[in-house]
């Protein structure tokens, strides 16, 4: 039987251990150290794969217990919502801080002890200080998932808090200082840090003047680019603002100092033209619904009265007087019809409450109707209408019931306004894709208005309001041209009145 016996050998500058190979003649008993040696040695060889299929089982369930203490971290029993404890709520970087140098002092620990004591105690150590390392860092990784869930893993450092603090004051410093005041200010602070830092590069200290210089510069670039970025956003506000969007706000949590006060100023304003606008809206609706209501009571005891007068004027009357008022009640009967039809169609008109059905027609075809039907209106007037057609046809897309009102509304102010022993113009032709229609007259009257204001509902250019119109029909046919996607201008010229009609040109 082989045996092995441990021989030490000791030298004065070392200890050497050497091994000998010695036999045995007689047989070992089972109680002899080196039998149980053998024994221990044959046992740890044939068990020699279970430490590593226990290390396998350990590294995995150490795996899933740290995923599972990882995702349970900052939840709490009879909440669904994790909350932060009081070790969470410590700024990040201190806590991180904390915990590093807390492992730093361990290990420190652990180097100091090795070597005093026998190896059996040293392993001891060595494992009770990697389960302490391993629990601080699981700690660590706790709060920093609660931290993730709960976010504040940025908020809550004390660099960030600091800087807020720091920022919130130059805010407040510089919150009540003028645009004017504030760029000089930051200039010459740039000019003092610029001329401190040559000083220090003149001193022999040329690695801090350098580095002062470009922490310098880069903060002026860096003022440059968000004063510039705080204007584009401004710009960009007051252009949507100006261009309709009254509901556009400018976003005041991007933008810092006055820049931040203009753009609650710009925000203000387009408020309070989104109110005043919201407000002429709803004066217009309520008044466009009266007048339509009114109109529409009035039009039922019109109605009776316009009966009554028609069947009196069938009766013989013999009192010539009697004769006389009631072919005035039939007049102003009629005249209060037409009125009231006036302002419920431009009622419909405003409001777009109409019915539009489109079509392809030619607008010449109308044209030499409605002079045909305006023929005598215009004889008698002794008004002479020169036409002039630059194409022989004139096709445009229209409702035509729609459009046949706009020129009654039209040629009906022509033998109204215009001047008696004058000549109406009538130009029509096509011009860049668009059918244009002209009509030009000179007025009767002094015109002593704008074309916008004429625009306007109830105005008549006759201020002295002798004739009988009701200072609709331009609104209105503005209204109907519109909504047939034509358009309708109105130009004054002393007495000269024009008004222009274009629409799309169609194929023919």
């Amino acid at each position: 039987m082989i045996c092995y016996y441990d021989v030490t050998v000791r030298i004065p500058e070392n200890t050497v251990t050497h091994y000998i190979t010695g036999y045995v003649r007689s047989e070992l008993t089972a109680d002899d150290k080196y039998a149980k040696l053998d024994k221990y040695l044959n046992m740890a060889y044939n068990y020699r794969y279970v430490p590593i299929i226990v290390l396998a089982v350990s590294v995995l369930v150490f795996i899933i217990s740290l995923s599972f203490l990882i995702h349970a971290a900052g939840y709490h029993k009879g909440k669904e919502e994790p909350e932060a404890s009081f070790f969470d709520k410590i700024p990040f970087d201190v806590f991180s801080a904390a915990f590093a140098f807390a492992g730093l002092m361990v290990l420190v620990f652990i180097d100091e002890l090795l070597g005093s004591f026998g190896t059996i105690v040293e392993i001891g150590i060595v494992c009770f200080a990697l389960v302490l390392c391993s629990l601080i860092v699981l700690w660590w990784l706790c709060s920093f998932a609660v931290r993730i869930r709960t976010k504040t893993i940025v908020h809550n450092n004390l660099i960030v808090i600091i800087w807020k603090k720091c920022y919130g004051l130059i805010c407040n410093i510089t919150k009540e200082l003028p645009i004017l005041w504030l760029i000089p200010l930051i200039a010459l602070g740039f000019f003092l840090l610029t001329i401190f830092g040559m000083i220090m590069i003149g001193n022999n200290n040329e690695v801090l003047g350098l580095m002062l210089m470009i922490l310098t510069y880069t903060s002026m670039i860096i003022v440059v680019c968000l004063a510039v970025a705080n204007l584009h956003l401004l710009e960009e506000g007051a252009e949507k603002i100006a261009g309709g969007d009254l509901s556009y706000k400018i976003p005041t949590d991007k933008l810092m100092g006055p820049f931040k006060r203009h753009g609650e100023h710009l925000n203000s304003i387009g408020d309070g033209m989104n109110r005043a606008v919201s407000e002429r809206m709803k004066s217009e609706m309520f008044k466009t619904e009266l007048i339509a209501n009114v109109s529409h009571d009035i039009r039922t005891p019109l109605t009776s009265i316009i009966n009554y007068t028609d069947l009196l004027s069938k009766l013989e009357l013999e009192d010539a007087q009697a004769k006389e008022y009631l072919e005035v009640l039939t007049r102003q009967s009629a005249r209060l019809r037409k009125l009231t039809e006036d302002v419920l169609e431009a009622s419909k008109a405003t409001t777009g409450n109409m019915k539009v059905q489109l079509e392809k027609m030619d607008l010449r075809v109308l044209l030499e109707q409605i002079l045909g039907e305006y023929e005598e209106r215009l004889e008698a007037r002794s008004l002479q209408m020169v036409c002039s057609y630059s194409e022989e046809t004139l096709p445009i897309m229209a409702d035509g019931r729609l459009l046949w009102h706009v020129m009654d509304n039209l040629f009906g102010n022509v033998c109204k306004y215009a001047m008696q022993n004058t000549r109406v113009y009538l130009d029509a032709g096509i011009r860049d894709g668009q059918v244009e229609l002209t009509i030009r007259n000179i007025s009767a009257v002094q015109l002593h208005i704008s074309a916008d204001a004429l625009m306007e509902r109830f105005v008549q250019g006759d201020r002295s309001r002798n004739t009988e119109g009701s200072g609709l029909g331009l609104s209105i046919a503005q209204s109907l041209t519109n909504l047939q996607g034509g358009t309708l201008e109105l130009n004054i010229d002393g007495d000269l009145f024009k008004v222009k009609l274009n629409f799309p040109k169609t194929e023919s």
